[in-house]
């Protein structure tokens, strides 16, 4: 009996001894999984000083979209303004596929509101991502030691500017879109975490408050134009805040009646799209208008204006039919520092892919160069204006024309079609934005990196043949127009072969 008592006590003793060994280990793993490791990024890691602080800055200017690469712009292939050769050589297909009618609701092309993994595989630009991060900066920019007050506000003056232009984007491709005003906390219950879609007014006032802020924060000019260009300036926030307003005033945005937009509503009843009365609709327009003046204004008193190829020393001794040509040209691919008419320049898109896509050949030795695939539909060809400043179906002097029969070139003709050679009649007496921005066949090109006086030096004015640029070549090149014209207005009159 005493010995069955002796050994109840030991195993109690023992019992409690790993009892608190357990306990002392457990608290001695909490204090370990407690510690961060140094080499872990945190908020407050990407803010202690203005160095990572101006590293989150540019991961904000990250977003961007590509506006001059083709497979990233649905502007450019997702219409049918430009029609694509695939397989080729330069572009991505992808959003090409938009306009052949391939866009579905399951993994729309070009997905927008997509996290940042499935938006990229989409195609598009994480743009929810991309507030967020704007957000986060925004919260955030106090908190480094070593930044200078001045700058502090240019910065926080540029990021909202990014987060206003952010939501733009998507406001112009999707309409109402859900405002992202600040981030939700991480606990946020999943009511708060699916925001509602705001109706169009309230998203336009929302891009036009952060702008306001913007403009008051953004310098004047750029300072150091080897780092900066690109970078917000307050005539480019004024610019953007105009463009906003118009499109808020717009039939596309407000009191469109077609359906499903007059009567387009949320689960809520609120209807998205406005439908104002006359008296409301003309106090858009005179918003816009106001921020139009507004911004011309301060345009022309920094020395912006129009572009005028005329006025270039390259116009000199050129007949008026080329000068009148490359206004449209030379204002679409001039660089900023010669084209007063740029505002705020895209300097982050590779532009050779799509330069070299718009390059026709001229000879056998260019027959295999890459490109020649940003094709332009017959649609488009017929829609520019006669000579005489109207459209073909109203000009009585093309009454009975028939556009494929053949015609010879002569000497009047010589600045727009290679002299003495036949080509369809489709092709002549037609406007000079139609010689600026259509390689057709037997059409000249003013440019190819040699320019001067093209009336007595013919061998300045490069013609586009169709027999160098129809698709007979080996399957493994594909680097022709499928409709037999090509996009000369994109292409840079200084680029050569």
């Amino acid at each position: 009996m005493k010995m069955k008592n002796t050994y109840k006590m030991k195993t109690k003793i023992l019992f409690y001894c790993m009892l608190s060994v357990m306990l002392t280990v457990m608290n001695s793993c909490n204090s370990f999984l407690d510690i961060t490791p140094e080499e872990i990024p945190s908020i407050d890691n990407a803010f202690r000083n203005r160095q990572e602080a101006r590293k989150f800055l540019y991961g904000c200017y990250s977003y961007m979209p590509l506006f001059a690469d083709a497979g990233s712009n649905p502007a450019m292939f997702g219409g049918d303004e430009a029609w694509y050769r695939d397989p080729s050589v330069g572009f991505s297909p992808r959003l090409w596929h938009i306009a052949l009618g391939n866009q579905g609701s399951n993994a729309p092309i070009y997905n927008c509101f997509a996290s940042k993994t499935d938006g990229e595989l989409q195609g598009g630009t994480p743009m929810f991502t991309a507030l967020s991060d704007c957000n986060i900066f925004l919260e955030n920019i106090h908190l480094p030691y070593d930044l200078q007050e001045w700058e502090r506000l240019i910065w926080t003056g540029e990021v909202k500017f990014l987060k206003a232009f952010y939501h733009f984007w998507l406001f112009r491709m999707y309409g109402p879109i859900p405002l992202i005003r600040e981030n939700l906390p991480m606990d946020a219950p999943s009511g708060e975490v699916q925001r509602y879609r705001e109706p169009v007014d309230k998203v336009v006032e929302y891009i036009v408050e952060l702008l306001d802020e913007a403009i008051e924060l953004l310098p004047d000019m750029i300072d150091n134009p080897s780092e900066d260009l690109g970078r917000p300036t307050k005539l480019i926030a004024m610019a953007l805040k105009a463009q906003v307003l118009c499109y808020g005033a717009s039939p596309l945005f407000n009191n469109n009646r077609d359906e499903p937009f007059a009567s387009y509503t949320d689960n809520r009843g609120t209807h998205l799209f406005p439908q104002t009365d006359a008296t409301e609709e003309l106090r858009k327009w005179e918003k816009a208008a106001e921020a139009l003046k507004a911004v011309i204004d301060y345009a022309h008193a920094r020395n912006h204006a129009l572009y005028d190829y005329s006025t270039t020393r390259d116009a000199i001794g050129l007949d008026p039919k080329t000068i009148y040509a490359m206004q449209v040209r030379g204002a679409a691919t001039e660089p900023e520092e010669y084209n007063p008419e740029i505002i705020w320049a895209d300097y982050n898109s590779n532009t050779i892919a799509l330069q070299r896509a718009c390059f026709a050949a001229y000879d056998n030795t260019q027959m295999y160069v890459d490109g020649k695939n940003y094709g332009v539909p017959m649609k488009i060809v017929e829609q520019f204006f006669t000579k005489n400043g109207v459209p073909i179906e109203e000009d009585r002097e093309w009454a009975g024309v028939n556009f494929t029969d053949f015609r010879t070139a002569t000497t009047d003709d010589r600045q727009y079609i290679s002299q003495n050679q036949k080509t369809y009649a489709l092709h002549f007496d037609r406007e000079p934005r139609f010689y600026s921005s259509i390689f057709f066949d037997k059409g000249t090109n003013y440019g190819n990196g040699r320019l001067g006086d093209n009336t007595s030096n013919p061998n300045y004015m490069f013609v586009f043949s169709l027999e160098l640029n129809v698709p007979n070549q080996p399957a493994h090149f594909f680097r022709t127009s499928t409709t037999g014209y090509i996009a000369k207005k994109m292409l840079y009159f200084r680029s050569s072969a």
